[in-house]
């Protein structure tokens, strides 16, 4: 089961627009639909809950 970004950080707080996005289950930067089955590991996923990004926008800012 894919855990979602703890919404009570102060980032969220600050950009709106982010926790709207991400409670809605899209990426903060491509807007795409995200799917647990996109992520490649646990440690993607990982990195979902704490920023909310989808895989591709992972791998361009972390490298694959």
């Amino acid at each position: 089961m894919l855990n979602k970004p703890n919404i009570n950080k102060p980032v969220f707080k600050i950009f709106k627009d982010t926790l709207k996005t991400i409670q809605d289950d899209y990426c903060p930067i491509c807007k795409n639909s995200i799917k647990e089955e996109d992520f490649r590991d646990n440690l993607s996923r990982k990195e979902y809950s704490i920023s909310g990004l989808c895989q591709k926008c992972q791998d361009e800012i972390f490298g694959k």
